[in-house]
């Protein structure tokens, strides 16, 4: 990380190039890898499902077919995701949430992004906002299909979907990454 520039905010790019450089240093640096390679693994399917969720709470009364569609003209397959590596996450996954169900949940959205199936991907997230309602506190869920068309509980800000050129890079969860490459960019210059 010290040989990053300071004038930039660590995102996929930077995650990457460390990677690469750890995957370098042979034995000692294949832990370190392996864990920055998950994560990127997990950014490409956390990214595409927090825009598409964000999508779905901006079209109440729509019907998910249309939302799918709309996805499927904007994005097209997506070809920087891997449903079969994600499944390697699958029971950490289903560890932090704290239930398995969760894990398997998560790697079916995975293999619905990596095959453009996006209206059972946006099944699946309902699905998911519906459970961690209900984990939280017995609160409805946000978004749910009622008579077969979006009934949009909680609109979050208005969100429209990412390009699909900027969906292999985006980097929205920073892993306290970020705030570890200041402190290292800081260090180096003293």
């Amino acid at each position: 990380m010290s040989r990053l520039s300071k004038d930039t905010a660590f995102d996929r790019h930077e995650l990457r190039a460390v990677i690469k450089e750890a995957a370098r240093q042979g034995k000692d640096g294949e832990p370190l890898a392996a864990g920055l390679e998950r994560i990127d693994r997990l950014e490409s399917v956390l990214v595409p499902a927090a825009g598409l969720f964000g999508l779905l709470q901006a079209r109440h009364g729509q019907t998910l077919r249309a939302v799918a569609g709309e996805v499927a003209k904007a994005w097209g397959p997506m070809k920087s995701v891997d449903g079969g590596a994600f499944r390697e996450l699958q029971a950490q996954v289903a560890e932090a949430f704290g239930e398995a169900s969760a894990g398997e949940l998560w790697t079916r959205i995975a293999e619905g992004l990596g095959a453009a199936k996006y209206e059972a991907v946006l099944s699946l997230l309902i699905e998911h906002n519906a459970f961690v309602m209900r984990s939280r506190n017995g609160s409805d869920p946000w978004v749910r299909v009622m008579n077969g068309r979006l009934d949009v509980r909680f609109r979050d800000e208005a969100s429209e979907l990412p390009g699909r050129r900027d969906l292999p890079d985006l980097w929205r969860n920073n892993y306290f990454l970020n705030p570890l490459k200041e402190v290292v960019v800081t260090l180096r210059e003293r």
